[in-house]
């Protein structure tokens, strides 16, 4: 007789840390997320990111995004926000295509591990890096060389 026994876990915990960088927009983008995943889901309801959006040339200027990701109404649509607000900041002329990408790769990661792309899973940006164990949201100083 075999006996099998499964005890209930919790939410898993997350914190992750990944920067992106946007080569012809010139912004390097630094996002940090944490929040917990259910049992038995892939992705966390309700989580946001923190982005600190950098510029890799002189135009720009860097500056402080928070997101809430898709799946949590009501929101602006990230792809929206990051437009207007590197707009803002001053930034020349960000290439759609690659605006669109880390708008999808920022709500990635708001969303758990499991969202959040890695080297290989971009077309148009490059992944800088990615920390799936994060302890601390980055700051303005971040961006400094």
């Amino acid at each position: 007789m075999l006996l099998l026994a499964s005890c209930h876990r919790g939410p898993e915990p997350f914190a992750t840390r990944a920067t992106y960088d946007a080569p012809k927009s010139g912004v390097r983008a630094i996002v940090y997320a944490k929040g917990n995943v259910q049992p038995g889901h892939d992705l966390a309801d309700g989580s946001s990111a923190v982005v600190i959006l950098c510029p890799t040339t002189k135009a720009g200027r860097p500056f402080r995004m928070d997101v809430t990701p898709e799946n949590t109404a009501p929101r602006e649509p990230t792809v929206t926000k990051l437009t207007r607000e590197l707009d803002g900041a001053a930034y020349p002329m960000p290439d759609p295509t690659e605006i669109a990408e880390l708008a999808d790769c920022i709500d990635g990661v708001a969303v758990g591990p499991k969202g959040t792309r890695i080297a290989g899973q971009t077309h148009r940006l490059m992944v800088a890096s990615v920390d799936f164990v994060a302890r601390a949201e980055p700051t303005l100083a971040s961006c400094a060389p």
